[in-house]
């Protein structure tokens, strides 16, 4: 699906041909959340689904089940989603329910919490923030004045973190995940066995979506938001957060 080394648009014949073959079988619709359903905002606490993407997110949830798989916290997630989907994840996949796995994935991050903490003054002085998410930690830099120093000691300092952790460059952000523990592909997987689906459209903005473009089914439409000439396993792209309202309005015209 890739020209010269440029993803073809959603929007192109290509694209749309792949997305009615889609529509004419059972299939799961699922999304990332910041950045995708919601805008990114300068404070996380600040980010919602526009209302009518909402109604229309939950009009398509009647036709189509549809998942949200996030790397916010399912406690933080729900609240934020108004529309009652038919699977959630959130930590990046790796949180679907509390079992053994969970409490060891919370127990292995406690390096790079002592990391973090030891150098709490510093990170403090760069304005850089620590979320703690349980079962991942995401560093953000976003709200910092120096964020081109904050990157750079960000990642200096979380290249020595052991290599049973991933860490992951988001969007003015690292991600720190148990490299063993579920990740989106994962939880993409078991959305779909969960709503009986054999493939999936799942969009995405970011490198933490990237192990969902991966893992999707051969009969799979994947679309990544952004510049189409970034490297990216998805098949196709939006350029811009605000082009996913067309889609969702197309699937939400469907469903009348």
């Amino acid at each position: 699906m890739a020209r010269g080394g440029v993803k073809a648009d959603l929007y192109s014949p290509e694209g749309m041909a792949a997305l009615n073959r889609l529509l004419g079988a059972p299939a799961l619709m699922a999304f990332d959340f910041d950045g995708t359903l919601a805008p990114i905002c300068a404070d996380p606490d600040d980010v919602r689904i526009r209302p009518s993407w909402g109604a229309q997110l939950q009009r398509i949830n009647r036709r189509w089940p549809l998942a949200v798989i996030s790397g916010r916290r399912l406690a933080d997630l729900t609240p934020r989603l108004g529309f009652k989907a038919a699977f959630v994840a959130g930590n990046h996949g790796a949180e679907l329910a509390a079992t053994d796995a969970t409490h060891k994935t919370l127990t292995c991050l406690d390096s790079a919490r002592k990391l973090l903490a030891s150098q709490f003054e510093a990170i403090q002085a760069l304005g850089i923030e620590v979320e703690d998410k349980g079962l991942s930690l995401a560093v953000h830099y976003r709200r910092s004045s120096r964020a081109v120093h904050a990157a750079a000691y960000a990642a200096q300092l979380l290249a020595t973190l052991p290599p049973t952790l991933a860490v992951s460059h988001g969007k003015a952000v690292f991600n720190i995940t148990v490299r063993a523990a579920p990740d989106k592909g994962d939880a993409l997987f078991s959305a779909m066995r969960f709503c009986g689906a054999e493939q999936a459209l799942y969009v995405g903005d970011d490198v933490n979506d990237e192990p969902a473009f991966a893992a999707a089914s051969p009969n799979s439409v994947t679309v990544r938001i952004g510049d189409p000439r970034s490297p990216t396993r998805a098949q196709f792209t939006l350029a811009s957060h605000r082009q996913l309202g067309m889609l969702l309005r197309t699937l939400a015209h469907l469903c009348h």
